[in-house]
């Protein structure tokens, strides 16, 4: 999945996944539960969403 891709599927924006990536902003509250159970279970994100 692209950054594009990954980011609209979750709702974040390129520029936030982008920041998280290298370091200068950490995601918490929901966002960061919601990659906390991406991480747990990536093929459980692409199921969820195909269904949506």
């Amino acid at each position: 999945m692209t950054h594009a891709g990954f980011a609209a599927a979750c709702e974040f924006s390129v520029r936030t996944l982008q920041e998280w990536e290298r370091g200068a902003k950490r995601p918490g509250g929901p966002a960061g539960t919601l990659l906390r159970a991406i991480k747990g279970d990536p093929e459980g994100l692409r199921r969820a969403l195909a269904a949506g």
